[in-house]
């Protein structure tokens, strides 16, 4: 019975929004320069957020027997269906 489980599903793998942007350019060979800055130098936002907050998987890949892609793989095959249209 799965009612009243809660289960959290992202690709594997830790990225920054710095490393996300950067593969981003890199992937589609955008000409743009990706600068990281320090979430200290970042303004404030209404809503406080840990500085490390990667979701545990270990539930949804035992339950559903899932075998889950790379976050770089899935953004490629993302990048490379937007480029086809």
């Amino acid at each position: 019975d799965m009612n009243g489980k809660v289960y959290h599903y992202s690709n594997e793998g830790v990225a920054s929004w710095y490393d996300f942007a950067a593969e981003i350019m890199e992937i589609a060979k955008l000409n743009c320069v990706v600068k990281p800055i320090l979430t200290r130098n970042y303004p404030e936002t209404p809503a406080k957020r840990p500085h490390y907050s990667v979701m545990s998987k270990e539930k949804i890949k035992s339950d559903f027997n899932l075998t889950i892609p790379h976050w770089k793989e899935t953004l490629k095959d993302c990048i490379n269906q937007l480029n086809r249209k």
